[in-house]
């Protein structure tokens, strides 16, 4: 979509619902951020040149703001001999340099730049940042050293940081609690969606989270999400809008899904320990949760509740309520926002 369309869901500009979807900063209450016990030492991460090769052999995507797409670094990383061994190694010193050490903000700000796409979802406006190649190539080389202390902090609770057939086994273990329920009275299965859910993250509380729960790639998400960082949306007619991405985590950086899926842990922590007869399987921003009807009502408030503390806003709306057939009728009187 060009920033001049009209976007069917609303009525506005997609301009100006794209900045609606980057809301400005804002800063937690120190009482409102997760307790830890301790926090954890950085963990030194060893970046090599060997992994920059096997990040090349797979790297996929279009360019951002300066023009690189990753056809033409993986070209330059891989085919021209020494060069391109020279040109690895430089590249594993600049990710060494952002996962274990505090550079100056304008040394690479520059390179935290992302072209804005409006995608149409038929109705409504997704945006989603390309970032610069290199600096997606960076991501995934840290993501490739030190992604699986990541995934091992979500485990179960959060199936988006690449657990293996996490997706399969919570399919296949809901289904089996839907059979298991299937003759109970009042028993349903809620399907949360959150409204604009990555670009609302309250970023201090996710950084937060990530500096106890993912000691190693702590300081490499915080160089990224530290300051603001500018995304550029294109329109045909060479007008172009600037927009500030002042919360949550860019969709479209490889990083996304990781720290998102941390920042939001506290929260799944406390209505798993204060509902623990509701079965919550959670993928990112995705939850759901199965129980008596009492159950689902009590945990959907609190969810409202404590969520935007985090940045996570349930829409009712936007909700399905699945149950069974004869339980129907008893759904749509205790439930009317759900679908």
């Amino acid at each position: 979509l060009q920033p001049t369309d009209i976007d069917e869901k609303t009525g506005d500009s997609v301009e100006t619902v794209l900045r609606s979807k980057h809301p400005d900063a804002r800063i937690p209450k120190p009482e409102s951020l997760p307790n830890y016990a301790q926090t954890p030492d950085f963990v030194e991460v060893d970046i090599t040149a060997d992994a920059v090769e096997k990040v090349a052999r797979r790297l996929s995507g279009s360019a951002g703001l300066g023009g690189t797409d990753s056809h033409a670094l993986k070209h330059w990383l891989l085919r021209f001999g020494v060069a391109s061994l020279k040109l690895r190694e430089a590249l594993a010193d600049f990710t060494d340099w952002l996962s274990n050490g505090f550079p100056p903000w304008a040394g690479y700000r520059a390179l935290m730049s992302g072209r804005l796409c409006a995608l149409d979802k038929c109705p409504g406006v997704r945006p989603v940042g390309v970032g610069e190649t290199w600096r997606r190539a960076t991501a995934k080389i840290l993501l490739l050293v030190a992604g699986a202390e990541a995934k091992e902090a979500c485990g179960i609770d959060q199936l988006c940081a690449g657990l293996e057939a996490g997706i399969e086994g919570g399919i296949h273990a809901m289904q089996a609690l839907w059979d298991l329920h299937e003759a109970e009275e009042n028993w349903g299965f809620l399907l949360v969606d959150a409204s604009n859910a990555f670009n609302e993250q309250n970023r201090i509380e996710m950084l937060w989270a990530v500096r106890h729960e993912w000691p190693s790639g702590a300081r490499f998400v915080f160089n990224c999400y530290k300051h603001w960082a500018v995304l550029v949306l294109r329109g045909n007619d060479g007008h172009a809008v600037f927009i500030f991405s002042k919360e949550g985590v860019t969709q479209g950086d490889p990083l996304s899904m990781f720290a998102y899926g941390i920042g939001i842990l506290p929260l799944i922590r406390q209505l798993k320990a204060e509902f623990p007869r509701v079965e919550q399987p959670w993928y990112a921003d995705d939850a759901g949760a199965g129980a008596k009807f009492d159950e689902i009502e009590r945990f959907f408030q609190r969810l409202c509740e404590i969520g935007p503390l985090f940045g996570y806003y349930p829409e009712p709306t936007k909700s399905i309520l699945i149950v069974h057939q004869h339980n129907l009728e008893e759904a749509r009187l205790r439930f009317p926002a759900f679908k």
